[in-house]
């Protein structure tokens, strides 16, 4: 007969490497966690009530910037957990997202739509369409082209993160160093090298 399987205290994670496939880490749960160094196909951990997904581009990579790493429907439907991925993401990130925290460096069309909890982070580009239907939850978008703010939908709200008060600015600050230690993202890096400057072209994104 089979034994118990029983995850040991610290947990269990998979270190992985190459392409993934469709929905890697559906479903996810806490005491799992997934570290892969490559690309991932769409619906990386679609579902995912905790654990954690590492996503990091091959160190090999020459230009690493403006470089997609995961498909659409990125934690659609996330409950808590975290998915932290250096690279862009397709469309409909985080959509539908309820908990936990989701971090990228660029989004396609509808991210963070109909979200009702939960933090997102995106130091990069995103698409048209952010945070339809949103009804909670906080997302911070780094404007690096002053025209993010015409992108979020017109059920949310974009403010000046430097308007805001400077708690909130640490809590972010604390959540890029950890994506960078966790990703190894030369361009969270590059924002921490010079926080003051990258601090004020970040927008917080509330319900209204």
């Amino acid at each position: 007969t089979l034994g118990e399987v029983v995850c040991p205290p610290e947990g269990i994670t998979l270190k992985l490497r190459g392409y993934a496939g469709q929905a890697l880490g559906f479903g996810l749960v806490q005491g799992l966690a997934i570290d892969l160094t490559g690309f991932a196909n769409d619906m990386v951990g679609e579902a995912m009530s905790g654990g954690r997904i590492v996503l990091r581009l091959p160190p090999e990579l020459g230009a690493r910037d403006a470089q997609s790493s995961l498909g659409n429907a990125a934690a659609y439907g996330c409950t808590g957990g975290a998915l932290l991925a250096e690279g862009r993401a397709g469309q409909r990130f985080g959509v539908r997202m309820s908990g936990g925290l989701l971090m990228c460096e660029g989004t396609g069309k509808y991210a963070f739509e109909y979200m009702t909890g939960g933090v997102g982070v995106v130091l990069g580009p995103t698409g048209p369409v952010v945070s339809s239907g949103m009804t909670g939850g906080t997302v911070y978008l780094l404007d690096e082209d002053a025209l993010t703010s015409k992108r979020v939908h017109a059920d949310a709200r974009a403010t000046p993160l430097s308007e805001r008060d400077p708690e909130e600015a640490e809590r972010l600050h604390a959540l890029v160093a950890q994506f960078a230690r966790e990703t190894g993202s030369p361009k969270a890096a590059a924002l921490l090298a010079d926080w003051p400057a990258a601090v004020a072209r970040f927008l917080v994104v509330r319900p209204r």
